[in-house]
């Protein structure tokens, strides 16, 4: 979503963004999951923010290596005719994030969600690491 005040009204918006500072200001993709990837010695740790959704709005899928996070956040507000927002911060819709994580199989992941906060762990043995690289040919 881009800055509705930006658009519609580029001095209201200027001013609400030099009155509470460009830290309160949203950046562009706010369902972006801000994400933290932990290598412990024997697992890898990925947390990601996502606040205000529901567990049911997530889902994990694991495809080609990948672990995608699919987070759908849905616009429960009622619609309000003739209203004119002077500014909308919050996103809908949905986003998602894909993590390589190796031959790791579903069974090898044990995620959990609280407080906004979604915790994937998974072992390092799902990746293989060769200690010499394998040549290619070149014909």
């Amino acid at each position: 979503m881009n800055y509705i005040t930006r658009t519609s009204d580029p001095f209201f918006g200027a001013f609400l963004d030099n009155f509470f500072g460009e830290e309160v200001s949203p950046r562009e993709g706010s369902l972006a999951m801000r994400t933290d990837i932990i290598e412990g010695k024997e697992d890898y740790l990925i947390t990601i923010e996502i606040p205000g959704v529901k567990k049911e709005d997530i889902a994990l899928s694991l495809k080609d290596r990948y672990l995608t996070v699919t987070v759908t956040n849905k616009n429960e507000s009622k619609e309000v005719k003739d209203v004119h927002y002077l500014r909308a911060e919050r996103s809908y819709g949905t986003s998602s994030r894909s993590f390589y994580v190796g031959d790791a199989t579903e069974t090898d992941f044990n995620a959990n969600y609280e407080n906004g906060i979604l915790s994937i762990e998974f072992a390092k043995k799902a990746f293989k690491h060769e200690e010499e690289p394998r040549k290619i040919a070149i014909k």
